[in-house]
């Protein structure tokens, strides 16, 4: 009986868990501050994500671009902290991951990481750059509305054409 209800259990819990580790804007089935940040650049707003050390300031008192990612349209970012898994305790304690997917990704694996500076010293700076123009159409391949120069409109008023 105690086998049955684990059983039961597991076969319940399985779903669950594997939907609450999507990655999604929105955070998913339960989002939280510390599952990760998904952007997504679409042709209308193509994204340049940053993250900025506001603890290292250069000469003009600008903060530094601790990584920057210039999305291309149709793809997505997901990334996410680790507190405490960084390399040097003072400068970069924590860690970060990192993946670049086609957009509407929802799961998968963080596989690239780097140390990076605390979670007081970081701000994620989202821009949305101008789209791309369009490309331009070839005007040979114009549909010509004119058969030989003579309009292909009906002489007579178009409520008499069926009138007999």
């Amino acid at each position: 009986m105690a086998t049955l209800r684990a059983l039961v259990r597991a076969t319940l819990l399985t779903p669950v868990l594997a939907l609450a580790s999507c990655y999604t804007p929105d955070g998913g089935l339960m989002p939280t501050s510390g599952r990760g940040f998904t952007y997504i650049s679409t042709p209308t707003q193509p994204l340049t994500i940053k993250i900025v050390n506001i603890c290292k300031l250069d000469a003009a008192d600008v903060p530094e671009v601790f990584r920057e990612w210039r999305l291309a349209p149709g793809r997505q970012l997901t990334f996410k902290f680790l507190h405490g898994q960084g390399d040097n305790a003072s400068e970069r304690p924590d860690q970060l991951l990192w993946e670049e997917w086609d957009a509407g990704t929802t799961t998968g694996s963080l596989r690239n990481q780097m140390p990076c500076p605390p979670s007081v010293c970081r701000r994620i700076d989202v821009d949305i750059r101008p789209p791309e123009p369009l490309p331009v159409e070839d005007a040979s391949k114009e549909v010509d509305t004119k058969a030989s120069g003579e309009s292909r409109q009906p002489d007579k008023d178009p409520r008499e054409i069926y009138d007999p």
